[in-house]
């Protein structure tokens, strides 16, 4: 299963696409930890950049390279969702997880992104097989608090996972003092952080406190991941949802569905009342809701049912191939540039440029007592840009005296424009 993991999967880190704004933020957060004190976004968990760091400070900078990392971590999700579900449930419950996952739209588009979804959902799988291990063995319980711990730390909402794995113990009857050793753990390999937060902010909680402030709006309804799941999954919707219908009936009796529905529940309404959200965010609790909904793998005539989920996993495939945006003029526009640069896409241009960057006043008013305060040297404006409201219009910048038109670049997704500051 790992070979098809493999297979399946690392070949996409290959295919072009343009680095997300999120991507970029964790590639300068990694060459931050790394020695290279250019950009560094706070509000960002650590471990996806302090891992990649370790290879930047080998001399390790190419982007196909980490995405080859991240295609890693999805291999390795495909792999544990086969796992875990064989543990729980059965052979043939790991074998229709794992292709379920193989060919799911959503995680094959996400998976060369250079993000923190898919490789949370590792840690996540990590956590949940250790958590059940835990029950009998104790140490078990403690590693499932080490997993939980850089869960969160990879991607901050898995926080609620702690509180999931708590609530089943306790409905376990688990005894305290190991309830309380676990959670000691958790505080141990997320204290390393909080003690960074401290020395170069003068806050623990920092890091979380902006992530908070800048979780970003949306008009999106609280039943959002609803209705967006059958554009997520494709056809697969129709096995996954025939079986978490089946599971539902035998919840009570099964320990390990409990615990499954516990997690993703408590995640999901988290994820529901979160005021952000986005198709992806789903990405670390998904082999869960696949692994759940595989119960019935072990209990129907397959000679009947491999025909019907053959087909709609064929019919899937289409929709599972990945098309991404080709917007590579903020990497042209971010060129050959130096001093401190403005920019709408201001941790692209950090990442290609390998220059320090600042982000735009929110009113006009501000603009030239902020260029001056900031030592400005170039400012770069996108036709489509999305912040502040002003910065996309660039007759505002035709009109300024003090600055200089250089040249102007075109993709699918933007004009740019780069203008040099005379103050």
């Amino acid at each position: 299963m790992i070979v098809i993991a493999l297979l399946s999967r690392i070949p996409l880190a290959f295919i072009p696409k343009d680095l997300t704004w999120d991507g970029a933020v964790y590639l300068m957060n990694a060459k931050w930890f790394a020695g290279q004190k250019i950009f560094f976004e706070a509000l960002r968990p650590p471990f996806l950049s302090s891992f990649f760091s370790i290879f930047m400070s080998l001399g390790i900078t190419s982007e196909i390279f980490f995405r080859i990392i991240v295609s890693l971590f999805s291999a390795m999700s495909i792999f544990l969702t086969y796992y875990v579900a064989k543990k729980f449930f059965g052979e043939k419950a790991g074998f229709l997880s794992a292709a379920v996952l193989i060919f799911l739209p959503i995680h094959v588009l996400w998976t060369p992104r250079i993000l923190t979804g898919i490789p949370s959902s590792v840690f996540v799988l990590l956590s949940i097989l250790t958590l059940w291990k835990g029950i009998k063995d104790e140490k078990y319980l403690y590693i499932s608090s080490f997993f939980a711990a850089l869960a969160f730390l990879t991607r901050y909402p898995l926080g609620i996972l702690i509180l999931a794995m708590y609530v089943f113990l306790l409905f376990k009857k688990t005894n305290i003092k190991n309830i309380i050793i676990s959670f000691a753990i958790y505080i141990a390999t997320v204290a390393p952080w909080l003690i960074y937060n401290f020395l170069r902010f003068g806050d623990f909680l920092y890091s979380f406190k902006e992530g908070i402030k800048y979780s970003g709006v949306s008009t999106q309804p609280i039943y959002f991941y609803l209705v967006t799941l059958p554009k997520s999954f494709s056809f697969l919707i129709l096995v996954v949802l025939f079986g978490l219908l089946f599971s539902i009936k035998y919840i009570k009796k099964d320990e390990k569905l409990q615990l499954l529905a516990i997690t993703i529940l408590i995640f999901g309404i988290a994820m529901c009342l979160f005021k952000h959200k986005e198709e992806r965010y789903l990405l670390p609790i998904i082999p869960l809701l696949i692994i759940f909904s595989s119960y019935f793998a072990e209990k129907i005539n397959w000679k009947k049912w491999v025909p019907f989920v053959v087909v709609l996993t064929i019919a899937s495939i289409p929709f599972a191939i990945p098309h991404y945006s080709n917007c590579y003029g903020i990497k042209e526009i971010s060129q050959n540039l130096n001093g401190v640069v403005a920019s709408e896409y201001w941790p692209l241009t950090a990442y290609y440029g390998n220059v320090k960057v600042a982000v735009l006043p929110p009113k006009e008013e501000y603009f030239e007592s902020f260029l001056r305060a900031k030592n400005v040297s170039y400012i770069i404006a996108a036709s489509n840009g999305w912040w502040p409201p002003y910065a996309s219009n660039f007759s505002f910048y035709d009109s300024k005296a003090y600055l200089e038109f250089v040249k102007e670049t075109n993709d699918s997704c933007h004009t740019y424009r780069l203008y040099r500051v005379k103050l």
